[in-house]
């Protein structure tokens, strides 16, 4: 790939376009990110309300925030 702006519009669509995310592991990366994240959230295991998540990727936290705070 070649060198780009990171955090452009152009450069996140092309490396999902691509395959270049999974090809370099992104998916992973994301979920190791969302757990390493929890326990900095300090939110308690029983949270009934909404979680937004709003970062790059293809929504791989999701599931770790939903294993962690099943009911929200």
């Amino acid at each position: 790939m070649e060198n780009q702006n990171i955090n452009t519009q152009n450069y996140w669509e092309r490396r999902f376009s691509t395959g270049d995310w999974e090809l370099k592991d992104g998916r992973s990366q994301t979920t190791h990110f969302a757990k390493s994240q929890v326990n900095l959230l300090k939110i308690a295991a029983a949270f009934e309300g909404m979680i937004l998540d709003f970062e790059c990727g293809l929504c791989d936290a999701i599931p770790v925030y939903h294993i962690c705070f099943p009911k929200a």
